[in-house]
Protein backbone atom coordinates (compact mmCIF):
# COMPACT_ATOMS: atom_id res chain seq x y z
CA UNK A 1 0.00 0.00 0.00
CA UNK A 2 1.38 3.27 -1.16
CA UNK A 3 1.76 6.11 1.49
CA UNK A 4 -0.88 9.06 0.04
CA UNK A 5 -2.84 11.68 0.70
CA UNK A 6 -5.95 9.83 -0.11
CA UNK A 7 -4.75 6.67 2.66
CA UNK A 8 -3.82 9.80 5.53
CA UNK A 9 -7.75 11.81 5.08
CA UNK A 10 -9.15 7.98 4.92
CA UNK A 11 -7.35 7.64 8.94
CA UNK A 12 -9.69 10.96 9.59
CA UNK A 13 -6.24 12.86 9.74
CA UNK A 14 -6.90 16.78 9.19
CA UNK A 15 -5.89 18.03 6.24
CA UNK A 16 -3.22 20.78 7.28
CA UNK A 17 -1.31 17.96 8.79
CA UNK A 18 -1.56 15.74 6.25
CA UNK A 19 0.70 18.16 4.19
CA UNK A 20 3.23 18.57 7.08
CA UNK A 21 3.16 14.86 6.92
CA UNK A 22 3.93 14.58 3.54
CA UNK A 23 6.37 16.99 3.35
CA UNK A 24 7.68 15.18 6.15
CA UNK A 25 7.80 12.50 4.30
CA UNK A 26 9.37 13.69 1.06
CA UNK A 27 12.13 14.94 2.49
CA UNK A 28 13.58 11.27 3.92
CA UNK A 29 12.13 9.50 0.47
CA UNK A 30 14.44 12.41 -1.07
CA UNK A 31 17.28 12.14 1.05
CA UNK A 32 17.45 8.23 0.33
CA UNK A 33 17.41 8.78 -3.14
CA UNK A 34 19.78 11.29 -3.14
CA UNK A 35 22.07 8.43 -0.68
CA UNK A 36 21.08 5.81 -3.60
CA UNK A 37 22.55 7.73 -5.93
CA UNK A 38 25.79 8.65 -4.50
CA UNK A 39 26.60 4.85 -4.10
CA UNK A 40 25.45 3.96 -7.02
CA UNK A 41 28.30 6.92 -9.02
CA UNK A 42 30.56 5.15 -6.04
CA UNK A 43 30.02 1.79 -7.46
CA UNK A 44 30.38 2.86 -10.99
CA UNK A 45 33.96 4.24 -9.96
CA UNK A 46 35.07 0.88 -8.74
CA UNK A 47 37.50 -1.11 -10.44
CA UNK A 48 36.18 -4.20 -10.78
CA UNK A 49 39.11 -5.62 -12.97
CA UNK A 50 41.81 -5.46 -10.51
CA UNK A 51 43.04 -8.47 -8.25
CA UNK A 52 41.53 -7.41 -5.04
CA UNK A 53 42.63 -10.96 -3.24
CA UNK A 54 46.60 -10.06 -4.23
CA UNK A 55 46.10 -6.73 -3.04
CA UNK A 56 44.90 -8.14 0.20
CA UNK A 57 47.64 -10.19 0.34
CA UNK A 58 50.04 -8.00 -0.68
CA UNK A 59 48.58 -5.62 2.19
CA UNK A 60 48.57 -8.66 4.69
CA UNK A 61 52.04 -9.68 4.26
CA UNK A 62 53.39 -6.03 4.26
CA UNK A 63 51.52 -5.63 8.00
CA UNK A 64 52.89 -9.43 9.09
CA UNK A 65 56.47 -8.00 8.39
CA UNK A 66 55.96 -4.92 10.32
CA UNK A 67 54.65 -6.92 13.02
CA UNK A 68 57.61 -8.90 13.08
CA UNK A 69 59.79 -6.16 12.89
CA UNK A 70 58.46 -4.22 16.10
CA UNK A 71 58.81 -7.73 17.61
CA UNK A 72 62.56 -7.81 16.90
CA UNK A 73 62.84 -4.80 18.12
CA UNK A 74 61.68 -5.61 21.55
CA UNK A 75 63.59 -8.69 21.70
CA UNK A 76 66.81 -6.27 20.92
CA UNK A 77 65.78 -3.87 23.63
CA UNK A 78 65.20 -6.82 25.88
CA UNK A 79 68.75 -8.58 24.78
CA UNK A 80 70.68 -4.89 25.59
CA UNK A 81 69.14 -4.65 29.10
CA UNK A 82 70.18 -8.09 29.87
CA UNK A 83 73.28 -7.76 28.68
CA UNK A 84 74.07 -4.37 30.12
CA UNK A 85 72.92 -6.08 33.82
CA UNK A 86 75.61 -8.74 32.80
CA UNK A 87 78.23 -5.95 32.54
CA UNK A 88 77.24 -4.55 35.45
CA UNK A 89 77.41 -7.96 37.11
CA UNK A 90 80.95 -8.58 35.86
CA UNK A 91 82.07 -5.07 37.26
CA UNK A 92 82.50 -2.63 34.11
CA UNK A 93 82.84 0.17 34.78
CA UNK A 94 79.17 2.28 34.51
CA UNK A 95 80.87 5.33 32.36
CA UNK A 96 81.74 2.75 29.81
CA UNK A 97 78.69 0.39 29.59
CA UNK A 98 76.71 2.36 26.57
CA UNK A 99 79.85 2.41 24.78
CA UNK A 100 80.66 -1.64 25.10
CA UNK A 101 76.61 -1.86 24.01
CA UNK A 102 77.50 -0.71 20.44
CA UNK A 103 80.00 -2.36 20.30
CA UNK A 104 78.48 -5.89 21.04
CA UNK A 105 75.97 -6.35 18.32
CA UNK A 106 77.28 -9.76 17.59
CA UNK A 107 76.94 -11.09 21.69
CA UNK A 108 74.07 -8.83 21.81
CA UNK A 109 72.33 -11.16 19.07
CA UNK A 110 73.32 -14.34 20.33
CA UNK A 111 72.02 -14.05 23.82
CA UNK A 112 69.62 -16.53 24.52
CA UNK A 113 67.15 -15.50 27.36
CA UNK A 114 64.48 -17.27 29.24
CA UNK A 115 60.93 -17.16 29.12
CA UNK A 116 61.69 -14.04 32.30
CA UNK A 117 63.84 -12.41 29.86
CA UNK A 118 66.86 -13.82 31.89
CA UNK A 119 70.34 -14.78 30.08
CA UNK A 120 70.60 -18.55 30.04
CA UNK A 121 73.92 -19.69 31.30
CA UNK A 122 74.48 -16.57 32.78
CA UNK A 123 78.07 -16.79 34.94
CA UNK A 124 79.02 -18.23 31.73
CA UNK A 125 78.39 -15.21 29.98
CA UNK A 126 79.87 -12.74 33.27
CA UNK A 127 82.87 -15.10 32.83
CA UNK A 128 83.40 -14.40 29.38
CA UNK A 129 82.80 -10.63 29.92
CA UNK A 130 85.30 -10.48 32.46
CA UNK A 131 87.77 -11.74 30.04
CA UNK A 132 86.68 -9.89 27.33
CA UNK A 133 85.96 -6.32 28.97
CA UNK A 134 88.69 -6.48 31.79
CA UNK A 135 90.66 -3.17 30.57
CA UNK A 136 87.08 -1.23 31.88
CA UNK A 137 86.75 -3.37 35.24
CA UNK A 138 88.02 -1.44 38.42
CA UNK A 139 90.09 -2.89 40.08
CA UNK A 140 91.29 -1.90 43.86
CA UNK A 141 94.31 -3.62 44.37
CA UNK A 142 96.06 -2.99 47.52
CA UNK A 143 99.97 -4.07 47.52
CA UNK A 144 100.72 -6.37 50.54
CA UNK A 145 104.21 -5.55 52.06
CA UNK A 146 105.86 -8.92 53.83
CA UNK A 147 106.98 -7.70 57.45
CA UNK A 148 110.61 -9.50 56.24
CA UNK A 149 110.75 -6.60 53.49
CA UNK A 150 108.95 -3.75 54.62
CA UNK A 151 108.52 -0.61 51.96
CA UNK A 152 111.40 1.56 51.38
CA UNK A 153 111.06 4.93 52.91
CA UNK A 154 111.86 8.37 52.03
CA UNK A 155 113.38 8.53 48.19
CA UNK A 156 112.56 6.10 46.17
CA UNK A 157 115.53 3.42 44.85
CA UNK A 158 117.14 4.11 41.27
CA UNK A 159 115.55 1.63 38.70
CA UNK A 160 115.97 0.51 35.24
CA UNK A 161 113.68 1.59 32.40
CA UNK A 162 112.10 -1.45 31.96
CA UNK A 163 111.15 -2.14 35.92
CA UNK A 164 109.71 1.61 35.62
CA UNK A 165 107.70 0.75 32.81
CA UNK A 166 107.04 -3.07 33.65
CA UNK A 167 103.25 -4.49 33.27
CA UNK A 168 101.50 -7.07 34.66
CA UNK A 169 99.93 -9.99 32.81
CA UNK A 170 96.63 -8.12 32.12
CA UNK A 171 98.56 -5.12 30.43
CA UNK A 172 98.64 -2.50 33.26
CA UNK A 173 101.72 -1.40 34.79
CA UNK A 174 102.79 -2.28 38.04
CA UNK A 175 103.46 1.23 38.92
CA UNK A 176 100.88 4.06 39.06
CA UNK A 177 101.32 7.45 37.31
CA UNK A 178 103.02 9.52 40.88
CA UNK A 179 105.57 6.54 41.45
CA UNK A 180 106.41 6.13 37.78
CA UNK A 181 107.41 9.88 37.61
CA UNK A 182 108.96 9.85 40.99
CA UNK A 183 111.47 6.91 39.35
CA UNK A 184 112.20 8.95 36.65
CA UNK A 185 113.02 11.88 38.03
CA UNK A 186 115.42 10.00 40.93
CA UNK A 187 116.90 8.46 37.74
CA UNK A 188 117.56 11.94 36.11
CA UNK A 189 118.52 12.91 39.40
CA UNK A 190 121.37 10.02 39.33
CA UNK A 191 122.19 10.59 35.70
CA UNK A 192 121.38 7.54 34.91
CA UNK A 193 119.08 8.94 31.98
CA UNK A 194 116.37 6.26 30.59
Amino acid sequence: MAFTRKMLEAMGIETDKVESIMEAHLEVVNGLKADRDKYRDALEGVDTTKDWKAEYDKEHAAFEAFKAEQGNRETRRAKEQAYGELLAAAGVAEKYRARILKLSAEAIDGLKLDGEGQPAKRDDLIAAIKQEWDTFIPSAEVAAHSPATPPATGSPATLTKSEIFARDERGRFKMNETERRAAIAKNLETKKGL
